[in-house]
């Protein structure tokens, strides 16, 4: 994989294979969960602001640019704040359980981050981002390893505890 630098001073891949997501299969599964996505983005950002964050994504190697081309032309045909009656959400445990495709979460109202308490755009929580990497990986049919998932977030927080605690923070 090489890098390099944009006129701003951003990484900018330049080997476009190398992204996780390089273009979207076009079958029911992918559309499903893209359409979820999609529905969980539109509960934290304007969909004006979704191409900046495909953007974003597709210049750290999230997506290649047909993915980000494609996700921006589909976010174009979705409304935005139009909560139909038998709406889906998606719940939070659905993403971290990865049971985004067996299971139908009930609408329960707003979002819990509307999006009127937003002023960053099209920036997310790093939670968010990491919930948008879950929806990148299964757009893509890869599976994830609950226990290596776990694993991983224990170290860090060991890794974050010996931190704090080795420069008395």
């Amino acid at each position: 994989m090489r890098k390099a630098l944009s006129d701003e001073g951003d990484i900018v891949r330049i080997d476009e294979q190398d992204a996780t997501l390089d273009h979207l299969t076009v079958n029911f599964r992918s559309n499903l969960i893209v359409m979820r996505w999609l529905t969980f983005l539109l509960e934290r950002i304007k969909r004006e602001d979704l191409p900046q964050l495909f953007s974003y994504y597709q210049r750290i190697g999230w997506l290649g640019k047909r993915a980000e081309e494609t996700l921006v032309q589909i976010s174009e045909g979705t409304k935005h704040g139009e909560s139909a009656e038998g709406n889906l959400t998606i719940e939070d445990e659905e993403i971290e359980n990865r049971t985004l495709l067996l299971s139908k979460g009930s609408a329960k109202g707003p979002a819990e981050k509307p999006i009127e308490g937003r002023t960053s755009g099209w920036q997310l929580t790093p939670q968010e981002h990491i919930k948008s990497w879950v929806f990148i990986t299964e757009i893509k049919g890869e599976l994830i390893d609950r226990n290596l998932w776990v694993d991983l977030e224990t170290r860090m927080d060991s890794f974050e505890f010996n931190i704090e605690e080795y420069y008395r923070i």
